[in-house]
């Protein structure tokens, strides 16, 4: 489940986090007994920073700096709240996805987070969504990607009703036609949320694009319920 940026932090106020809301998601996190993968967004810590450095070259330790800060605030709101997560820098799967496995087996919560990754002669940003990709093929359950908004709309936020459910190849479409759409966001926004929905999907995943500013709807994701969006291929 990834918490994304628009979640987790105010996007109009550079490198503030919503720490009252981060700290009851942690708390609908105590006690749930199933395996959990958990991912989050920069928001206005790492995609703030991203957009005042000159390079990634240049601003690498800036941005990344920035990002420590809101992992260092995600992981004090789980040591309150009892979860047990394990901060992994997501340049760890450009090898292997085995440490998560290995942090899963020890009861553990892995928590990555976007950030940037050394890639050809420089560096590239992974963002949250593309983790989530990534992890996919560790045959989970479901994927979820956690908004500011209560699903995916015909064309923006609040006009009309979300979709219930896309199939891989609407979704591919939708995000065609939504491109551009991502505004303060440094990595695609909801275009790219759909085109990487659509790819978990095909692999057998159902993917839910749901509102996670409500820790309702994490509740209800955790216990597999339909909340928000569902992608989900129709053999």
């Amino acid at each position: 489940m990834k918490l994304g940026g628009s979640v987790i932090t105010d996007k109009r106020r550079p490198r503030t986090a919503r720490e009252g809301l981060i700290r009851e998601l942690m708390q609908r996190l105590v006690g749930w007994e199933g395996r959990l993968i958990l991912v989050h967004g920069g928001g206005s810590f790492g995609h703030y920073e991203a957009r005042r450095v000159g390079s990634l070259e240049e601003g690498v330790t800036r941005v990344r700096e920035a990002m420590h800060e809101l992992v260092g605030v995600m992981e004090r709101a789980a040591v309150e709240a009892g979860v047990r997560v394990y901060a992994l820098p997501p340049a760890v799967l450009l090898r292997s996805v085995n440490v998560v496995v290995e942090v899963l087996e020890r009861g553990c919560v892995p928590m990555l987070y976007g950030d940037v990754v050394p890639a050809g002669d420089g560096f590239r940003i992974m963002s949250g969504d593309e983790i989530l990709e990534r992890l996919a093929v560790l045959r989970v359950d479901r994927v979820g990607f956690g908004m500011d908004v209560d699903g995916v709309y015909p064309e923006r936020p609040g006009v009309g009703e979300p979709f219930k459910e896309l199939t891989p190849g609407e979704a591919r479409a939708l995000a065609e036609r939504l491109e551009g759409a991502a505004g303060v966001d440094v990595t695609g926004g909801i275009a790219e949320k759909l085109r990487r929905a659509a790819r978990i999907a095909e692999a057998g995943v159902e993917v839910l694009l749901f509102d996670a500013s409500d820790p309702d709807n994490v509740d209800r994701f955790l216990r597999g319920e339909r909340v928000g969006t569902r992608v989900v291929r129709r053999d």
